[in-house]
């Protein structure tokens, strides 16, 4: 009877359990399917948002990659400056094998003294370059200036010469109140820009 009771105890025991599994499973699967059909649904959506922003990436990549070529060819550029007037130092310094740390740093510090010494006279190039520049500029402004006093002294010429011509030629024609130069020449006219002044 107590084999019978301990039995009986099992069974409800082992009945309970599983009923308790039963609903622990339901309810545990349960949110994963609902979960699975929602993200189903959104699954193309989400892909969408992706490519696009997957699109942004690529682009701003792309420009990255375009300033990263154009700073590795400006970066090249100095260096090729740079070598042209340390070249002879940096084969000594590749040749040598530096075999302890002072030997190291005598180089290192030589280097950067002929870094600087390169960057001044860089600087002192473009100065003198400079110089030279507002120098034709300031010849340029010259010439400028005498051309135009030639020109003005041209024009003082012409306006001379036409009023003493064209006041005589006025004498026969009364609506001469003008001239004009053209290719040299020399033209009593009617409301052209040049006034003449006659006495």
């Amino acid at each position: 009877m107590i084999n019978q009771i301990r039995k009986n105890k099992k069974d409800i025991f082992l009945i309970t359990t599983a009923i308790f599994m039963s609903l622990g499973a339901i309810y545990l699967i349960g949110p994963f399917g609902i979960g699975y059909a929602v993200y189903d649904d959104n699954y193309e959506n989400n892909i969408s948002i992706i490519e696009d922003e997957l699109h942004v990436v690529q682009d701003n990549l792309v420009d990255e990659l375009n300033k990263t070529e154009q700073l590795k060819q400006e970066i090249e550029v100095v260096s090729l400056d740079f070598s042209r007037c340390n070249l002879e130092k940096e084969i000594q310094v590749e040749k040598c094998k530096i075999s302890s740390e002072s030997e190291k740093k005598d180089y290192e510090e030589e280097i950067v003294s002929l870094k600087n010494e390169f960057q001044i006279d860089l600087i002192k190039e473009k100065d003198d370059y400079k110089d030279k520049i507002d120098e034709i500029n300031d010849e340029l402004n010259e010439v400028k200036e005498e051309l135009n006093e030639e020109k003005e002294n041209n024009l003082n010429l012409a306006k001379n010469l036409a009023n003493s011509i064209c006041c005589k030629e006025r004498v026969d024609k009364t609506s001469i109140d003008s001239f004009a130069v053209v290719d040299g020449n020399l033209f009593c006219l009617t409301g052209a820009e040049n006034k003449i002044n006659c006495p």
